[in-house]
């Protein structure tokens, strides 16, 4: 056995001897004697000999890359040797310069369901290029091009045991073309592997054929036809079927003119047992198929077959609603009648359930209208009626399906929004609305859950979020006093859906209003004796106010009380005249209202009037 990693070594084993030539018991095996011949088997030398028991043979400083052939001879103590072992070739190893050999049997299969998917196969490499043994295979490179074979790009490489490569997220109904190359350890690439060709797959646009050799059966006795076919086997143009996912069937009553689905049925069935009909009516039937992808034949020939027995409810209808369905069909005319059974499922065809009576009666209802509630959202559900009477239960109607609504409606706005500012603290103001009784357009009312109330300092906002309540009142805090604000309020249900906001309302926080527009005159007399007037106006605060202070100094910019003089008398006018003032000097004034709850407003700010010599 050649070493793969020193060039020059090969390692000689063999099996001992273990009988004399003449098959006689083995006498004193001593040695073995091996022979090497380079090239060819024609030359053979001895180049060592070795005691009985050694089983192998390690020869080194071997050519690399190169041909030897090896024997072995048994001797025994007495001198005998044996004929030589049968030759054993041996090619020392060396560099690999040599390159795999190309893939084979590449193949590309585009897939039916995810068009945007090939799966890349092959044989592997097992040879060498000249089919020389396989040095050190180490992967695969898998390139592709899209259109045509002369735009190759490398997209992955692989390990060397992979077969297969799966390529994902290409455009449907387009051309691609895929090869690959092995490549070794030593970095030797195979040449590319014949190209080949595939066409993702896309949405199935051709109908299957009609089904054929419709037959309907009555059963008088239950009241139920059995509709039965012969399956499509080709496509509308004649091509291979393409992947039958159920069979429509559709029903008219008394003529072949009103046809309208009543029932899907899994491809495997050829058959539909339509139940609950009425008596002694002529009802025609005939099928669609339709395919994997949603394609519908045309509607296959009628048939038709007329009932008999105990008439069933008519007119039956469900129509979904958000947590409910409510079943509606029309009234039996039975002198026995005692009330209908209401039967529900999850499938059209089958596991149908009576609805336990509300009641206290064996039957479902004794009305026509049956409200199926508390149900999920998105869920769908079929309804077949029967008539329970004195003497028994009638057949099942035929079905109607609804599906239960999901609650995305949002609740109406709330309204009569209204407040009013907490007296002993001006910076509250106490807001009031009326929940709305309905969602939007007027539908019934589902899940209210909570109130958002939004805030501006402007009717025409923008308007800010500024808390939420579960109940219709809210308290605002932190405001200004004597301060007009503006609300509105959204109403949210348990789902999340917020209704529009309500109309704006204004409303005034409570304290005592700011005089405002302070005004100054000053008049100084030419005659030195007589003093100066300063003359203050403002205009008056809203509210019941009782009298205005005012108060002057010297200080610009002071709210130090202790810098300021009060200019008496306060009254309910808004202009006050001060004779006190001096000559040459400036002065500061300010104004506050009282009004008769003995609250003061705030300040105003400071206007200043020189008094002139």
């Amino acid at each position: 056995m050649a070493d793969e990693v020193d060039f020059g070594r090969v390692v000689v084993s063999w099996s001992p001897s273990v009988r004399d030539a003449d098959g006689g018991d083995l006498t004193g095996l001593q040695s073995y004697i091996v022979f090497r011949s380079k090239g060819t088997a024609n030359s053979f030398v001895p180049i060592d000999t070795l005691l009985a028991p050694v089983r192998e043979y390690e020869d080194l400083n071997l050519n690399p890359l190169t041909d030897y052939f090896y024997t072995v001879t048994a001797t025994d103590e007495a001198g005998n040797e044996s004929a030589r072992a049968i030759a054993v070739q041996v090619r020392t190893e060396g560099p690999d310069q040599v390159a795999p050999a190309t893939p084979q049997n590449v193949s590309a299969v585009a897939d039916e369901v995810d068009f945007g998917r090939v799966v890349v196969s092959w044989s592997p490499s097992v040879t060498d290029v000249g089919g020389v043994d396989l040095t050190g295979l180490n992967g695969y490179v898998v390139f592709r091009s899209k259109g045509t074979t002369s735009a190759f790009v490398p997209i992955d490489t692989l390990a060397s045991d992979v077969r297969q490569f799966e390529n994902t997220g290409l455009e449907s109904q387009t051309t691609y073309f895929y090869t690959l190359m092995a490549f070794d350890e030593a970095g030797n690439e195979s040449a590319r592997a014949t190209s080949v060709q595939v066409t993702t797959n896309g949405p199935d646009q051709v109908a299957p054929a009609a089904p054929t050799d419709l037959t309907a059966i009555a059963d008088l006795v239950a009241g139920q036809i059995t509709v039965s076919w012969s399956p499509s086997v080709r496509d509308a143009d004649g091509g291979d079927l393409t992947g039958i996912a159920n069979y429509i069937v559709l029903r008219s009553k008394d003529d072949a003119s009103s046809f309208a689905a009543i029932d899907t049925v899994n491809f495997s069935l050829t058959s539909f047992v339509d139940s609950g009909l009425e008596s002694s009516t002529v009802y025609f039937y005939a099928v669609r198929a339709v395919d994997d992808t949603g394609n519908a034949s045309s509607r296959s020939a009628t048939i038709s077959a007329t009932t008999a027995g105990i008439a069933v409810p008519t007119g039956i209808g469900a129509v979904g609603d958000i947590r409910r369905i409510t079943v509606t069909w029309d009234r039996s005319l039975n002198e026995n009648l005692l009330g209908y059974n209401v039967y529900r499922s999850t499938r059209s065809d089958q596991d149908y359930l009576r609805l336990a009576g509300v009641e206290g009666t064996s039957y479902t209802t004794g009305q026509t209208t049956y409200i199926d509630s508390g149900l999920t959202g998105g869920a769908t559900f079929f309804y077949r009626i029967a008539v329970v009477t004195t003497t028994g239960e009638s057949d099942r109607s035929s079905f109607q399906g609804a599906t239960v609504d999901s609650d995305t409606r949002a609740p109406a706005a709330p309204t009569f929004v209204d407040g009013e500012p907490v007296t002993e603290n001006p910076e509250h103001l106490n807001i009031t609305w009326k929940p709305p009784t309905t969602d939007l357009n007027d539908a019934v009312l589902t899940g209210l859950s909570s109130y958002l109330i939004y805030r501006s300092t402007v009717s025409t906002g923008p308007f800010e979020l500024v808390g939420t309540s579960t109940t219709v009142a809210f308290t605002d805090t932190g405001l200004t006093a004597v301060t007009t604000y503006y609300y509105q309020i959204e109403a949210s249900d348990e789902e999340g859906n917020v209704s529009n906001r309500s109309t704006a309302i204004a409303l005034t926080t409570s304290g005592v209003q700011i005089p405002s527009n302070v005004r100054l005159a000053s008049s100084t007399p030419s005659n030195i004796a007589e003093a100066p007037t300063v003359t203050i106006n403002w205009d008056a605060s809203a509210g019941a106010i009782l009298e205005y202070e005012v108060q002057r100094t010297t200080v610009a910019n002071s709210t130090t009380d202790s810098d300021f003089t009060v200019i008496l008398p306060n009254s309910l006018a808004t202009s006050r005249e001060d004779n006190t003032a001096s000559r040459g000097t400036t002065y500061y004034y300010r104004v506050r209202a009282r009004d008769v709850d003995d609250r003061v407003s705030d300040w105003t700010t400071l206007v200043s009037v020189e008094v002139k010599n």
